[in-house]
């Protein structure tokens, strides 16, 4: 079993950072929106989330907040390398509810100083710039190019 002084140290979130997702996940299950499970999977992926911006970053998120930076949301949703340092990508299933997390923590917290509208704007840019190039569609915006092959 690996030693917690043998993890990277982007895998370790400030207790700033762990605070807001836990709050998350309470406001999930206080509002009825999640059951306990799916809240604490969101939180999971949102953590996740937490943990690869940290690695682009090369330092601590100070707050969940900076997930929401421009450049820093388009590697976060383009990211599929393992967190653990292994070989391969991670599944499509796991980028997507980094993406469900990312956009149920905009509609259920917010994000400070910005109205939903704008907060949505941000998202809706970053997952159009972290779709370049992955082969995939957004179902809310502009068409991306397919891979060679034609698939989307």
């Amino acid at each position: 079993m690996r030693n917690s002084s043998d993890r990277p140290e982007f895998l370790a979130l400030s207790a700033k950072v762990r605070a807001q997702a836990r709050r998350f996940e309470a406001t999930l299950v206080a509002r009825g929106i999640d059951r306990l499970i799916s809240a604490h999977s969101r939180r999971r992926a949102l953590e996740g989330a937490a943990r690869v911006a940290q690695r682009h970053l090369g330092r601590p998120l100070k707050g969940l907040e900076e997930l929401y930076e421009r450049e820093v949301l388009a590697a976060v949703l383009a990211d599929d390398r393992p967190l653990d340092g292994s070989e391969g990508r991670v599944s499509a299933h796991t980028l997507r509810q980094r993406r469900v997390a990312l956009r149920a923590y905009l509609r259920v917290i917010g994000l400070p100083g910005r109205t939903r509208e704008e907060a949505r704007a941000i998202l809706d840019r970053g997952l159009g710039r972290g779709a370049g190039g992955r082969g995939y569609r957004r179902r809310d915006g502009p068409e991306v190019e397919s891979d060679e092959t034609g698939r989307t």
